[in-house]
């Protein structure tokens, strides 16, 4: 509280004092605090990941999604959490678009691509998993990748994921 009260427009001082509230189970507060942050330094990207860990822990994904994507421009430069905050966003997206529509983005929203980053390798791992774990219903005739062996499915006449060829991921 004091370093906030000392100098108010201090972003970091907001991430902090929102971060104790987000440990405390005070979402709400949290959330305050790191809008407080971004309105400090708009190009903030651990103030956007903080309110996105929230939002994921009060099951608030559409709210989430749509803050996500009208926010982007604020976080798509965040270096190593660029791809991060996508992956936030693709866990917002799985709840309220479903597995296609994030299976559908991977490759050009979320996946981290040729980076050699712990964390992007991290991302695309786990949201792979989470993708494995889910019912997935393709449009006919389209290909996706759903599990983590890279096999491909087109979606059949009724929706339905039919095997097709083995093909690995990225190839």
């Amino acid at each position: 509280t004091r370093a906030v009260e000392a100098d108010p427009r201090h972003e970091y001082a907001h991430i902090v004092f929102g971060y104790v509230k987000f440990r405390q189970d005070r979402l709400d507060e949290a959330i305050q605090s790191f809008d407080r942050a971004i309105e400090c330094d708009e190009s903030s990207y651990f103030a956007p990941y903080f309110r996105c860990c929230c939002l994921l822990a009060m099951g608030r994904a559409a709210e989430g999604l749509a803050w996500v994507d009208g926010h982007e421009a604020h976080w798509a430069n965040a270096g190593t959490m660029t791809g991060h905050l996508a992956w936030h966003r693709a866990l917002f997206a799985l709840e309220t678009e479903g597995p296609a529509a994030v299976l559908a983005d991977f490759t050009g929203r979320y996946q981290g691509g040729d980076s050699e980053e712990y964390l992007d390798l991290c991302n695309d791992i786990a949201l792979l998993q989470r993708l494995a774990l889910q019912p997935l219903a393709l449009p006919a005739g389209e290909v996706g990748v759903v599990d983590g062996r890279g096999r491909a499915f087109r979606g059949g006449a009724g929706g339905e994921g039919v095997e097709d060829t083995f093909k690995t991921i990225g190839g």
